[in-house]
């Protein structure tokens, strides 16, 4: 009797100690993610009063560390690496982002959610010619495949907010919309510890 009660409370003691460590957050395994320009297409889209327009954002990386169903990210954009085509519009997009003094486009975010393995939502903080402004952002995961995640969604924002002046050209007869879209579509690879 004593030797089956024994392995009785050494059987509960067992499952007490495996339910602690799958129902406890802290014992989830962090995984990170990365993405280096090549994985993805990420753009910046708008308007003027004379057509709409499109510049690709040839330099940007994204790294993130998934913890459950939180993430944290970090997405980075190279200012010069940002081409329409024609480089009087490039210059006239560096000059309204103050390239000079802020080369870089950063959006940071700790604890998105991540729901139902489908969508990342949440706010994070998005930087622009040195003005910061926290922002709402929701992406689909399109995909989740062992170790690679695909990820798209839009951010809409006023460059006024930013302080940035909507670009003109052509003597200010063409004006660029206060409004942009950054468009991500891309595959994050998971980094091998």
């Amino acid at each position: 009797m004593k030797k089956v009660l024994s392995v009785l409370v050494l059987l509960f003691a067992f499952t007490l100690v495996s339910y602690g460590q799958a129902s406890n957050p802290d014992a989830d395994i962090k995984e990170e993610y990365e993405c280096k320009n090549m994985a993805g297409e990420c753009s910046i889209k708008g308007t003027s009063t004379l057509h709409d327009w499109e510049s690709k954002i040839e330099d940007f990386s994204i790294n993130a560390v998934r913890d459950g169903d939180l993430i944290d990210a970090d997405f980075k954009v190279r200012v010069k690496s940002i081409k329409s085509g024609h480089s009087g519009m490039d210059k006239n997009t560096y000059k309204a982002l103050y390239e000079d003094q802020y080369p870089e486009i950063r959006f940071t975010a700790d604890q998105l959610q991540i729901e139902a393995n489908r969508f990342i939502r949440g706010h994070g903080d998005l930087t622009i010619a040195g003005t910061t402004r926290k922002i709402p952002v929701e992406f689909s995961m399109t995909s989740w495949i062992e170790d690679t995640m695909t990820i798209d969604g839009e951010i809409t924002i006023n460059m006024t907010d930013y302080g940035i002046k909507p670009p003109v050209a052509l003597f200010g007869t063409v004006k660029t919309g206060e409004e942009i879209v950054f468009v991500i579509n891309t595959t994050l690879n998971k980094v091998n510890n």
